[in-house]
């Protein structure tokens, strides 16, 4: 599948002790708020921003980051059920 593995990284409706469960998104949301501080007229978003995805990645609010992949989130038809974060944002 293509694209990160949010359901399974994230451990979206997974139940815990799974082995699959990692924060690798949000150490990556990190690592691009460390370069941020380091170039910070390098880049066009905020920290606040960075916060506000890092935040929504387990709020289940969006359904950006339900699923692994597109595929998934079109058959389960998310976009008619939910708003995508980057309308939100």
């Amino acid at each position: 599948s293509f694209g990160h593995q949010f359901h399974k990284r994230l451990g979206h409706m997974i139940p815990s002790g799974d082995q699959d469960i990692s924060p690798v998104f949000v150490q990556w949301l990190d690592t691009v708020w460390q370069i941020m501080r380091q170039h910070p007229t390098a880049f066009e978003f905020n920290s606040k921003m960075l916060e506000q995805i890092a935040y929504h990645a387990t709020s289940l609010r969006f359904g950006t980051f339900l699923f692994d992949c597109d595929a998934a989130r079109t058959g389960k038809k998310v976009s008619s059920r939910t708003v995508s974060l980057w309308t939100f944002l």
